[in-house]
């Protein structure tokens, strides 16, 4: 019997309420997946528009754009970047606006800033935004001031991990790592089918059907959404248990600022008695969608809840 199966029971019988329930039967990847896997695509490039888009969409792949606005392969698609690709469910990311030389705090509060609101302009309420640095160009912003810039404009800086084009070997190599080590891994790519730095279509189709392929082991997400998700579970201190069975989420807010920005389900699995053949999970006292196989119950939960109950369904 788990540690949440037995206080639950001992509260319904009236017993011993004062035990703080493990944080970790929030499972390290969304949905119960081994792993993570994020697509990244920089710079704004034409054909992201033409090649990618499509791809993704084929799949039903989510991906981050890194989008510098100043850009000419921008304002061209200006409509595409702004409407159509996060309505498709993609991430816009802060990549600068011309994606140039940026000297001093001034000049990268006005690269940095005014990106972040456009994005929040798009998305249409304040959120957490990534930020990646461009590369190829001169970056000079003391730390203190970059420090400041990104705390202003709510911008995470998850760094950048891999990155793709022709000729570097296996690309399928990168998600069977994630899948090997159970971990989370990036990928980036510039042009694809098509200027700088390019991949070819059916590179990126290789890589886009393998992800196909383990998308039940694998949790493809973009960018800020996983780094999110993982940030919220290590703030996750516990379940501190209520009355009538409740389970309260704790977190060190600390960890989390500004907390409610912080909006990404976590998923729970919770061990429930053998004999329960169904389960119900109320958040915040409304009933959610759950799961019941092999006695785990999995139902995912936002870091804003503030109870949890977990009962036998009928």
């Amino acid at each position: 019997m788990s540690l949440v199966t037995a206080f639950l029971l001992s509260s319904f019988m009236g017993g011993p309420k004062r035990v703080l329930l493990s944080s970790q039967m929030v499972t390290p990847f969304a949905h119960g997946k081994s792993c993570a896997f994020s697509l990244e695509f920089d710079d704004s490039i034409t054909t992201q528009v033409k090649n990618v888009i499509p791809l993704l969409s084929k799949y039903k792949f989510p991906a981050t754009f890194y989008i510098n606005p100043g850009r000419s392969q921008y304002k061209e698609y200006k409509n595409i970047w702004e409407e159509v690709i996060p309505l498709a469910g993609h991430e816009l990311a802060d990549h600068t606006w011309n994606h140039g030389d940026t000297v001093g705090a001034e000049k990268a509060s006005e690269e940095i800033g005014s990106v972040a609101k456009l994005i929040e302009k798009i998305v249409g309420h304040p959120t957490l935004t990534v930020f990646g640095t461009p590369g190829g160009v001169k970056w000079d912003i003391p730390a203190d001031d970059f420090k400041r810039i990104l705390t202003e404009n709510h911008l995470i800086f998850p760094g950048r991990q891999d990155f793709y084009q022709d000729g570097n070997g296996d690309i399928t190599r990168f998600p069977k790592r994630a899948l090997d080590e159970k971990i989370w891994r990036q990928l980036g790519f510039h042009g694809v089918g098509g200027e700088w730095l390019s991949t070819s279509v059916e590179n990126l189709t290789t890589l886009i059907k393998y992800l196909d392929k383990n998308r039940d082991k694998m949790w493809i997400a973009p960018t800020g959404t996983v780094w999110k998700y993982m940030r919220e579970r290590e703030a996750l201190t516990g379940f501190a248990p209520g009355l009538r069975g409740l389970l309260i989420p704790q977190f060190d807010h600390t960890k989390l600022q500004p907390f409610e920005l912080f909006d990404v389900p976590l998923t729970m699995h919770f061990t429930a008695p053998a004999t329960w053949k169904k389960a119900a999970v109320k958040i915040d006292g409304k009933l959610v969608s759950a799961t019941l196989t092999n006695s785990i119950v999995e139902f995912d939960f936002s870091p804003q809840a503030k109870s949890i109950q977990i009962l036998e369904g009928r």
